[in-house]
């Protein structure tokens, strides 16, 4: 061991010890810490005896990064960008795999963790946003393994412009803490059959509960063609006598809500109808997705999947699943580990009320009593999703890769967690702020142009005029907001490829450059309505 810590030693930018019995090597791109058993002599560590070094024991080995929140004011006012913390935890946890596939113990992401509280504390004003990676004691050991950790090169991911101003305001996104977690079944894989069900809904307005799953397996059978010349056939939905094929299908969509159940009938939800407006039924083969149906079906996941889809990516890139039964094998731990390092940190910060959610899942991982059977209900159908929504590819050996729009939603999702510090695990505000210039950057590779605003507010009023003609409410002259703000938004990009939000056209429909519409929200609805200026 001492020819490691000699090599760490010679090798650092500077070194010291720290709390008595944890030496800090500092590298250019990140800090190796290690934790010994015993306290540290000072007087031996300045004359770096071997004989010393032979004889104490180093019990953890941890490589750290940190921002100083403190910083961030500092970095607005000078129109700096800002350190993605984030990406460079991933990066690194990438490279360290292609090293060694089992070097890394586990590894996260933290606001001021392993620092003290009290008088002596290293920030007073502000705290950290860190991240640590622990790697295997008896991997450490190999000098070989340690020279090629000390050759990583990282590379600074640069947050996109639209982030900025929410990153440099230093007030995180404050949302609800309920878990974004879909109930899936393994058999519902194909996103096309959401597509045919937009069409089967527009037809049958309404439904009995009893006869949905059973009229719409009938429906399908007319696709059948179709989907055997689509790129993956699992998840065909097929006749049966009780309706079991597309009973997987109907509980996602309504779990979803693209359907709601009103007296036992069944119907498209308000975000659905604004999707069946705006399809174009004009295609070769219904299972393909073009523009409208990734961006549709990508908000929908986020918005109430955001969870598990996020960490299945995660696990692709940093090199823990490539393929899947490395990431059947490996979810149920790194889940767990992710879970409780943020039951750990909402109790540093004494939010009892936040924890409800996360023990209870926590409980149910735990409980799994036959993991990889389970876990086929839980991995299968998100991997497919994401393959045709081209975020992963998949090939027919489960050999599993990002795509280069999957590597750029990871990297925008990591922006995320910067914001916020800390992981996010509801990202409803984020969607509601971010989604549609995430879309772009993703599917696009680029950055979205900023737009004039009176194009923006000019276009903006044409088509929430438009989403009069089809959502309509029980009261005269007025539309459900959420409905026209969807409709609005989506328009807007596929139409005229300008990149705006629900918070921006909200914001527009208060704001006095809108001179044609009342805006009012009704909290205890969820939503609002929109009404003409007469």
């Amino acid at each position: 061991m001492f020819d490691v810590i000699s090599l760490l030693k010679q090798r650092s930018k500077s070194s010291f010890v720290l709390d008595n019995n944890y030496v800090v090597f500092n590298f250019e791109f990140f800090a190796i810490h290690l934790k010994f058993e015993s306290d540290i002599d000072i007087k031996n560590w300045n004359t770096f005896e071997m004989n010393y070094f032979n004889t104490i024991q180093i019990v953890e080995v941890r490589i750290s990064d940190s921002e100083y929140l403190g910083d961030r004011l500092v970095q607005a006012l000078e129109k700096n960008n800002f350190k993605s913390m984030s990406n460079l935890l991933l990066q690194l946890v990438k490279r360290i795999t292609e090293i060694n596939k089992i070097a890394i113990t586990h590894y996260h992401l933290d606001t001021n963790y392993g620092y003290s509280s009290g008088d002596d504390a290293i920030c007073q004003r502000a705290p950290n946003f860190i991240y640590l990676i622990y790697i295997s004691l008896k991997i450490f050991c190999d000098k070989l393994f340690v020279e090629n950790l000390l050759s990583i090169k990282l590379e600074q991911e640069f947050a996109y412009n639209f982030y900025l101003d929410t990153y440099f305001s230093g007030s995180a996104l404050h949302d609800s803490k309920q878990l974004q977690i879909l109930n899936t079944n393994t058999k519902a894989r194909r996103l096309g059959y959401f597509k045919i069900l937009a069409n089967f809904l527009r037809e049958k307005a309404r439904i009995p509960v009893t006869k949905i799953n059973s009229s719409f397996e009938k429906y399908c059978i007319k696709f059948n063609d179709q989907i055997q010349n689509y790129k993956n056939v699992k998840g065909l939905v097929q006749v049966t006598r009780t309706g079991n094929s597309a009973k997987p299908y109907i509980q996602i969509a309504s779990d979803l809500n693209f359907i709601k159940n009103v007296s036992g009938m069944q119907s498209a939800g308000k975000h659905f109808k604004v999707y069946q407006i705006l399809r174009d039924e004009n295609e070769f083969n219904i299972f393909f997705l073009n523009t409208l149906d990734k961006m549709f079906f990508t908000e929908s996941f986020l918005r109430t999947d955001y969870f598990y889809i996020v960490l299945i990516l995660e696990m692709i890139y940093v090199g823990f699943a490539d393929n899947y039964l490395e990431l059947r094998n490996n979810f149920q731990s790194f889940l767990q580990e992710r879970i409780n390092n943020l039951i750990q940190a909402i109790n540093r910060r004494n939010n009892q009320k936040d924890l409800t959610d996360l023990k209870i899942i926590m409980e149910r991982v735990k409980m799994w009593s036959n993991a990889p059977v389970y876990l086929e209900h839980v991995l299968m159908p998100r991997l497919n999703w994401l393959y045709d929504l081209d975020i992963i590819l998949m090939d027919q050996q489960q050999h599993l890769e990002l795509t280069e729009g999957g590597v750029k939603y990871l990297k925008n999702f990591n922006f995320w967690n910067d914001i916020n510090s800390g992981y996010i695990y509801n990202s409803n505000e984020f969607v509601r702020k971010f989604f549609v210039h995430t879309f772009e950057t993703a599917n696009h590779l680029k950055e979205p142009k900023m737009a004039i605003y009176d194009t923006v507010y000019l276009k903006l009023e044409n088509y929430v005029e438009e989403s009069f003609h089809h959502f309509r409410t029980l009261a005269p002259n007025r539309v459900t907001a959420s409905q026209a703000i969807s409709y609005a938004k989506y328009k807007l990009y596929i139409n005229d490829n300008i990149c705006t939000s629900d918070l921006f056209i909200e914001n527009f429909l208060l704001s006095n450059h809108n001179k044609r519409f009342v805006y009012k929200y009704q909290k205890q609805f969820g939503d609002g309505y929109i009404q003409k200026i007469q």
